[in-house]
């Protein structure tokens, strides 16, 4: 499949991107500084006749490593300027298409297998790209404990760690530190009655949400007393994050409202046939800490937590703000 001469090699491709970026100016510039938009756009991987006997057993692996070629890159640079940066860098330290021998790599999800035509997401080359490689994306790839280099600033907490917060490992975790606080708060309850377990959970939590706000903020690298935009990453990354549904609305800079959509504790009770926990009190002190912990000029109200009245759609909301 290619031919080798002293330290020079030429390939052949195995098939071809279909893209829906035709050229360069198809990509929106929010894409160039910001590659996690990438993962959403979806595309085919054709392979060419000759080679699909080489796709056999492909279909059980949930993503795959292309190696491809800047087929439209003019020109090669030892010294670019990055999308993320306003200096010079060195090729190998980017991933500039204007490289010495001008290949790329990418790892998209491999949706469907259709003859010799592969559905994935997570496309960010341009339609018609040549592919000279696929090859299987597994555990063995992962690697823990990344610097970044130059990068390290230029990039947020959500690019970081967004792929580590989709693992069925966190969330199979979060889901048992759930049921062990569940059960914890249940036998509380049948010792001493429902008022002292929600004094109790209520002065557990004064202590652990501190602990995890700053768990948190050691492993995404946020600093004190920076403000609500820390405190919107923060959010993201708690336990409870990887289990309920939660979002954000924006209010204004200095104030932005959290709410929980999805509840696992109030659903279940609701399965059960039982009323809403009223966990309001204990909620205050948990999510005033927290905010606390991050920056501590950030101020926590509760706009609605049982055992008041809440939409259909929605568990509680806590809004969190600076004073002016």
């Amino acid at each position: 499949m290619y031919h080798q001469n002293s330290n020079n090699f030429s390939f052949r491709a195995i098939g071809l991107i279909h893209s829906p970026f035709k050229t360069r100016d198809d990509i929106p510039q929010k894409f160039i500084k910001n590659p996690g938009k990438f993962n959403e756009i979806c595309g085919e991987i054709e392979i060419f006749e000759e080679f699909e006997e080489g796709l056999k057993d492909i279909e059980g692996f949930s993503h795959i490593i292309v190696i491809f070629v800047f087929n439209q890159s003019k020109e090669k640079k030892l010294l670019p300027i990055p999308p993320r940066d306003d200096k010079e860098r060195g090729v190998f330290s980017t991933r500039s298409p204007h490289r010495p021998n001008p290949i790329g790599l990418t790892v998209v999800e491999l949706l469907k297998k259709e003859g010799r035509i592969l559905k994935v997401k997570g496309i960010d080359m341009l339609d018609e790209t040549p592919v000279i490689d696929l090859k299987p994306y597994t555990t063995l790839d992962i690697r823990t404990n990344l610097k970044m280099g130059w990068l390290e600033d230029k990039i947020s907490a959500e690019e970081r760690f967004s792929q580590d917060q989709k693992s069925p490992l966190l969330s199979d975790a979060a889901k048992l530190w759930l049921a062990h606080d569940g059960l914890w708060f249940l036998n509380i309850e049948k010792r001493f009655g429902m008022e002292k377990a929600i004094e109790i959970d209520r002065e557990t939590w004064r202590e652990f949400t501190v602990i995890e706000a700053r768990r948190i903020m050691e492993r995404l690298s946020l600093t004190e007393n920076s403000g609500l935009k820390s405190l919107k990453t923060a959010l993201k990354f708690r336990l409870y994050a990887y289990i309920n549904k939660q979002d954000i609305i924006e209010e204004n800079e200095k104030s932005f409202i959290f709410r929980m959509n999805s509840c696992r504790v109030q659903e279940a009770r609701k399965r059960k046939g039982l009323g809403d926990f009223p966990c309001k009190s204990v909620g205050i002190v948990e999510y005033s800490y927290f905010a606390k912990t991050i920056d501590e000029s950030i101020e926590t109200e509760c706009v609605y937590c049982p055992p008041d009245s809440h939409p259909e759609n929605s568990w509680c909301a806590w809004r969190f703000y600076i004073k002016d």
